[in-house]
């Protein structure tokens, strides 16, 4: 990675996966897609950036892309509020096949001060 917003969206899809994983954990399977969704088109635009190497304009329409996708996920998240009816059963079963939350939340620490920058932009 060469800058602060290919860190950003490497750090961002990062966090997509686990909230996504933590959610499917916790019963809310129809609010991880929200999140896969993001995730899918995050990488997408990683992509692109990526191979356009330090261009500029590419950098800038990645930090465009970004913004967009973050704010997609807040409409993603007013179709699928998160619901507790279901956490402490659905956390027992994926437990009882080896998959926790601790595993998930555990993980190198992520560079998110430019993701932040972008959330309060995009609001």
């Amino acid at each position: 990675m060469r800058n602060k917003s290919e860190k950003a969206a490497l750090g961002l899809a990062t966090n997509m996966c686990r909230d996504a994983i933590g959610n499917v954990i916790t019963g809310n399977e129809l609010r991880s897609l929200g999140y896969l969704k993001a995730l899918v088109r995050t990488l997408e635009a990683l992509s692109v950036k990526v191979e356009a190497g330090n261009d500029v304009r590419a950098e800038m329409t990645l930090d465009l892309k970004i913004k967009r996708i973050l704010v997609q996920l807040d409409v993603e998240h007013g179709k699928a509020p998160f619901c507790g009816d279901q956490v402490a059963e659905s956390i027992k079963k994926y437990a009882s096949v080896g998959y926790t939350l601790s595993e998930i939340i555990e993980g190198p620490d992520t560079d998110l001060k430019h993701v932040d920058e972008l959330l309060k932009s995009a609001t």
